[in-house]
């Protein structure tokens, strides 16, 4: 029986699974398994994955579900270890990842998460290179309150707490936002979470789109089950973040109107990474509104008529 069963879900990115499998191969700790899951690509994915000739490798093909929770649920019932590793056919590990993570194994942790480095173009907004930060005494309330910190392919968890919780939701009410769903359920249990300060790999923006979907709805889905837990201030920073979601998704799409009153009611309750990002954003609009107004200024006087 292999120590981690690492499940990769892929749809379609032949062009990226190669480097994912491969810095699992390159891992200083050999004893694992891989399980990818292919959701109904019709690429060159699969002879990609077979190219590489390993016995710890498991290919399977489905017919697509729209979205990696389900080939996610596969992999979990399909592996044979104790512990599962969620990586996705995008991202990449550091060859020490595993090794790390397994030498943070005690009797009394269940979910084990590290930082990752984010790459990829995320416009005038990118302020910081990592994803992950330590979660407050209270997970639940923390993920709820000041957003999701826990990037899916830095997970180690338990495979009897996935089990516990039913896995990963499937419903497309939550896309992209299963694994956050699924961090919550565990923190309601509460399952014991240990953060390790390193970044072990890294993540990749942009490859599914997800700055051209408004994610606000997602993720007020994948949260509404748990917000009950939340005092009246508490909800206010928790509305102010959907509300810095939906300001965010607006100004990366140029509807800066809207995008102004999503931010300034999330700047007004935020917390103070919500109130500096939002802060941020604001500060643009006000310099482009500006501009443009400049600009019209200068064309009208030089226009013929005023020559």
């Amino acid at each position: 029986m292999p120590f981690f069963s690492i499940v990769i879900p892929t749809y379609n990115l032949a062009d990226k699974i190669s480097e994912a499998i491969q810095s699992v191969l390159n891992q200083n700790f050999t004893d694992y398994e891989i399980l990818v899951i292919d959701d109904g690509s019709t690429d060159s994915t699969k002879d990609v994955v077979n190219q590489f000739h390993d016995e710890r490798i498991y290919y399977e093909w489905n017919v697509n579900s729209g979205g990696p929770a389900k080939p996610r649920n596969i992999g979990i019932e399909k592996s044979n270890s104790e512990w599962i590793c969620f990586l996705d056919a995008d991202d990449i590990w550091y060859s020490d990842k595993l090794q790390v993570c397994y030498s943070a194994i005690k009797s009394n942790i269940d979910f084990i998460y590290h930082n990752l480095k984010i790459n990829g173009n995320n416009g005038f907004l990118t302020r910081t290179k990592t994803r992950g930060r330590l979660l407050k005494n209270n997970i639940l309330i923390d993920l709820l309150v000041n957003s999701n910190a826990i990037a899916t392919s830095s997970v180690v968890v338990r495979k009897k707490i996935l089990q516990q919780v039913g896995g990963m939701n499937e419903s497309v009410e939550l896309f992209a936002t299963e694994d956050y769903n699924t961090w919550l359920k565990i923190a309601k249990i509460p399952g014991n979470f240990f953060y390790i300060p390193m970044v072990l790999g890294e993540y990749f923006l942009g490859t599914n789109n997800i700055s051209n979907k408004n994610m606000s709805p997602f993720i007020k889905s994948a949260s509404q089950e748990f917000i009950g837990c939340l005092n009246s201030c508490q909800m206010k920073r928790y509305l102010s973040w959907i509300d810095y979601i939906r300001g965010r998704y607006m100004y990366l799409n140029n509807n800066y109107f809207e995008a102004k009153t999503s931010l300034i009611m999330a700047f007004k309750e935020g917390a103070t990474e919500v109130k500096i990002k939002s802060i941020f954003m604001l500060f643009h609009i006000y310099l482009l509104k500006i501009y443009l107004y400049l600009k019209r200024v200068v064309s009208n006087y030089l226009s013929p008529q005023n020559l």
